[in-house]
C-alpha cells in the first residue's frame, strides 16, 4: 500500500461522471480527500462516497466561494487543490512527498505544471504548453480570491515543483463542446471521452484528424470546454 503524505487535497464536482474515477485514484496516496460536489445528476456523488467519506453536497454559488468552502473543510496544513477532470502522476506525487519530508521548509506554496489532453493529443503549442498554477499550499497562507476566473493567493513564499518533463505535471483531460451529440451520433464518444493513449485514431485519417483538431481547437475558448457551467479549471 502507499505510504500516505499530510496533505488535503479537495476537488469539486458536477456531473463529472466520464473523470472523477480516474481522478480520485491518482489521489489514494493523499491523507486527506474532500469532495464537495453541486448536486451532480450523473452519479457523480455516488462514485465520490466510494473513495472518501468526506463527501459533501452543496449548492453552487460561484468559483470563489465554492473552492474557499472546500478548502475551509480540509484539516492538514498542507492542502491541494485538484479538478475533476485531472489527475496526479505519480513523479508529482514522489516529488511532493519528498518536499514535505525533505526537513524545515520556508516556502507557503507550490507552483504546479500541467498539461492539456484535448481532442485527442497533448496540446504542445498555442500557449498551452506548458501551463500552470499554484495549487499546494499552506492552509493558513492560501486563499481564493475573483469571480468567474478565481485564482488562489498565498500569502507567502512560493517555490516550483521543478522536475517537470513530458510525463510530469498534472495531467489535464477536457470535452469538447460538441458533447451534446452523444445522444444522437454513434461516433461521439470518439469525441467525448479521454483517451490517454499514444494511439492513434482508426476512426479519422491521421492528416485529417489533426487538421480537425487544431481547427477546433483554435475555434473554441477554455471556458467552452466542459459540459455545464460551473466549468471547473479555469
Amino acid at each position: 500500500m502507499i505510504e500516505k503524505i499530510p496533505v488535503s487535497v479537495y476537488v469539486l464536482t458536477t456531473n463529472n461522471r466520464r473523470t472523477i474515477e480516474r481522478c480520485l485514484k491518482s489521489l489514494s496516496w493523499a491523507e486527506e480527500l474532500v469532495v464537495v460536489d453541486s448536486f451532480s445528476q450523473d452519479g457523480t456523488y455516488e462514485i465520490c462516497k466510494q473513495y472518501t467519506g468526506r463527501t459533501f453536497q452543496r449548492n453552487w454559488t460561484g468559483h470563489r466561494e465554492q473552492y474557499q468552502y472546500a478548502a475551509d473543510l480540509t484539516t492538514l496544513d498542507w492542502i491541494m487543490f485538484v479538478d475533476a477532470d485531472e489527475e496526479i502522476p505519480p513523479e508529482l506525487v514522489e516529488e511532493i512527498r519528498t518536499e514535505l519530508k525533505g526537513g524545515p521548509n520556508d516556502l507557503d506554496g507550490y507552483f504546479v505544471y500541467r498539461r492539456t489532453y484535448y481532442l485527442g493529443r497533448w496540446i504542445r503549442y498555442g500557449g498551452w504548453y506548458p501551463d500552470g498554477e499554484i495549487r499546494l499550499y499552506r492552509r493558513d497562507r492560501g486563499r481564493w480570491e475573483g469571480g468567474l476566473h478565481a485564482r488562489l493567493v498565498v500569502d507567502g513564499k512560493v517555490g516550483v515543483l521543478k522536475r517537470f518533463k513530458p510525463s510530469t505535471g498534472i495531467l489535464r483531460s477536457q470535452r469538447p463542446i460538441f458533447f451534446r451529440a452523444e445522444k444522437s451520433l454513434p461516433f461521439s464518444d470518439f469525441f467525448v471521452t479521454p483517451r490517454f493513449d499514444s494511439s492513434k485514431s482508426t476512426f479519422l485519417s491521421q492528416d485529417f484528424g489533426m487538421g480537425y483538431r487544431v481547427l477546433s481547437l483554435s475555434c473554441r475558448p477554455c471556458s467552452m470546454f466542459s459540459s455545464s457551467m460551473p466549468n471547473f479549471g479555469n
